[in-house]
């Protein structure tokens, strides 16, 4: 070999015990490259979210959150590292994956400044807009259940199973404050203690029941209030409008005339002929009824409960359209809805049920 090709290819040897210059030129280009790519993604990705969290700052302020709710609340995004944090304040379920937990978490543990926190969580809950239901909405959080809605609650195994009927009297982040709502009631609410199992059923007017396990947390013997803890799931279960009991007692329907014959008016029983309809009501709601009768003497589009009617539950003189006449093995059943009933009457329905229940040990 010629002896300049061996000058120059000693320059490459890596035999030598001390690097020649251009081993470390090139040695060096690549680490200072590594380093370069390694600190270009690192300055990227904190550019990045640096962004994503103005923009969160950005929108707080549009929905109206100060500036130490929007750090608290960026405090617990930043610590679940969420990829859009903005959604904290756009959805009801991520507000209460990432508030709602940390909520219950402080009061599982009892952290220090509880209540302030959760004061503070309710107070941001109410400016975001997820304390209440808009209309149409389904339920989805026991952190929209609202003070003066009705809840049936029981114990698996206490009191025989039997259905204890409260009223909401307040919901706070810590839980849900209710109180007995017939006096028949107390006594047995009064009977469960702090750590039972509560299995709770709602009825939303005008849309279904819903149910939900859950624990007690609190109880005040002076005032009957018991505190039960948010649950993680709320489950749908009727899909109807408002909740039916199975019944048993006689009623008669008259056929209903319209005031002046003018459509839209007031109906009213036509007493003159005698009752159209005489049967066993097996099933109630306050939206309407089921009737099983013999052969129905006359059957109108519209009918109308006795106006003379004075049994367990008050739904004299109220107007019903029939909705489906069925032939069985022993008669005639009769599904009515109940034509424009306000919300006064369906309530004193609702409680009459509720009272059904309580006296007759049904079980919601």
């Amino acid at each position: 070999m010629h002896e300049s090709y061996r000058t120059f290819l000693r320059l490459f040897s890596m035999r030598t015990e001390v690097p020649t210059w251009v081993s470390v030129l090139v040695l060096g280009s690549a680490a200072a490259m590594v380093l370069y790519l390694v600190a270009h993604y690192l300055l990227e990705r904190a550019r990045q979210r640096r962004a994503l969290w103005d923009e969160f700052f950005r929108a707080a302020r549009v929905r109206g959150l100060s500036s130490d709710q929007s750090r608290f609340l960026a405090g617990l995004g930043d610590s679940r590292r969420m990829k859009r944090p903005t959604s904290m304040l756009m959805s009801r379920v991520v507000f209460d994956q990432i508030v709602g937990n940390h909520a219950a978490r402080l009061v599982a543990e009892r952290l220090p400044g509880q209540n302030r926190k959760l004061m503070e969580i309710s107070r941001i809950r109410a400016k975001l807009g997820f304390d209440h239901l808009r209309d149409g909405q389904m339920l989805e959080s026991t952190r929209q259940i609202e003070p003066g809605w009705t809840v049936s609650i029981r114990r698996p195994g206490g009191d025989g199973g039997a259905v204890i009927h409260c009223v909401v009297a307040a919901r706070d982040e810590g839980g849900i404050d209710i109180v007995a709502l017939l006096d028949e009631d107390e006594p047995r609410l009064a009977r469960i203690g702090v750590g039972d199992t509560a299995d709770v059923h709602l009825m939303r007017q005008a849309d279904t029941e819903y149910s939900f396990l859950t624990r007690v947390i609190g109880a005040d013997r002076d005032s009957g209030r018991v505190v039960i803890a948010h649950a993680d799931a709320v489950n749908r279960n009727q899909r109807r409008q408002f909740f039916r009991i199975e019944t048993e007692f006689e009623l008669a329907l008259f056929p209903g005339v319209v005031l002046n014959g003018v459509e839209g008016e007031a109906v009213f029983a036509d007493t003159s002929r005698g009752p159209a309809v005489v049967g066993q009501v097996v099933n109630l709601s306050a939206g309407g009824l089921a009737i099983q009768t013999g052969e129905p003497k006359t059957l109108e589009t519209r009918m109308v409960v006795d106006p003379d009617f004075d049994g367990a539950f008050r739904v004299a003189g109220i107007p019903c359209h029939i909705v489906s006449v069925r032939q069985e093995a022993h008669g005639w059943l009769i599904r009515l809805r109940f034509i424009d009933l306000d919300p006064q009457r369906q309530d004193l329905i609702v409680r009459d049920i509720y009272k059904y229940q309580v006296q007759s040990g049904a079980v919601v």
